[in-house]
């Protein structure tokens, strides 16, 4: 596979500073939470509240930011010359590129 722009593929690196990120920001945000709310509030919030969908929601915007980085390098497949019979050809075959 090639790409059109492969030098978008070093955004890639952002990955893992992404992830970095969020560690800080949830535990900033459980330690905000906590000097701010009441003990019994904060113990009855924290056992309704479910880490899991909220990871799960930041790992999901992780898949898409690396996605759209893919996305952006544009990806070429199917390099070849393919030959196309057409009757709109002059000639007996046509060759066809597929690149842009």
């Amino acid at each position: 596979m090639r790409f059109g722009n492969p030098y978008l593929l070093f955004l890639l690196l952002l990955i893992p500073i992404f992830f970095v990120l969020i560690g800080i920001a949830s535990h900033r945000r459980r330690k905000d939470f906590a000097r701010f709310a009441d003990e019994r509030f904060y113990k009855f919030y924290w056992q309704e509240f479910s880490a899991f969908y909220w990871n799960l929601k930041n790992i999901i915007f992780v898949i898409a930011v690396f996605f759209l980085i893919i996305a952006a390098a544009r990806p070429r497949w199917n390099k070849e010359v393919q030959i196309a019979k057409n009757r709109f050809c002059r000639q007996k075959f046509c060759s066809v590129s597929l690149d842009g």
